[in-house]
């Protein structure tokens, strides 16, 4: 699998890595529309490291672990928009050295 869409679906946690671990090669994962409200604990990509594209737009995420998106070397797009976002902190991004396209509309952010 190189495309999971699973937009909808009222998932309230971000699908963990040993669920991910049989999609190695997946590319783009679309999780819009759901009830995710964190994305921790570290590592949640570890098992999804081709990963290109991750699309987390209309959920309910509030805060973000340091370490959530590590390691996602080849992680280029990440939408976060529409969410309850109030900061995001800066060690968030230190793993994600290929990031090309953030969106963070819609959020009511005080501070980066």
């Amino acid at each position: 699998i190189t495309y999971l869409h699973l937009d909808g679906n009222r998932l309230t946690q971000f699908p963990s890595a040993a669920t991910l671990a049989p999609m190695p090669s997946l590319l783009e994962l679309h999780l819009e529309g759901n009830a995710i409200s964190k994305l921790a604990p570290a590592n949640l990509l570890s098992s999804v490291r081709l990963l290109r594209a991750l699309y987390l737009t209309n959920n309910t995420i509030d805060s973000v672990a340091a370490k959530a998106l590590h390691p996602a070397p080849h992680l280029e797009t990440l939408h976060l928009e529409g969410n309850r976002l109030t900061e995001v902190p800066s060690k968030v991004f230190g793993n994600v050295p290929r990031l090309q396209e953030l969106h963070l509309s819609g959020n009511p952010i005080r501070w980066l």
